[in-house]
């Protein structure tokens, strides 16, 4: 959902959370491959 497009003026809310979040929890990363995480941490 990061990376997701809104049409029109609409706010992709999961990006917004993270740009103003103090804390950034990325949890159930048992159940993804290593690559994967450190993609999403680099794009967070």
């Amino acid at each position: 959902h990061l990376t997701e497009e809104k049409p029109g003026n609409l706010v992709n809310e999961a990006a917004r959370q993270i740009a103003l979040g103090d804390l950034i929890v990325i949890n159930k990363t048992d159940l993804v491959q290593r690559e994967e995480l450190e993609i999403l941490k680099t794009a967070v």
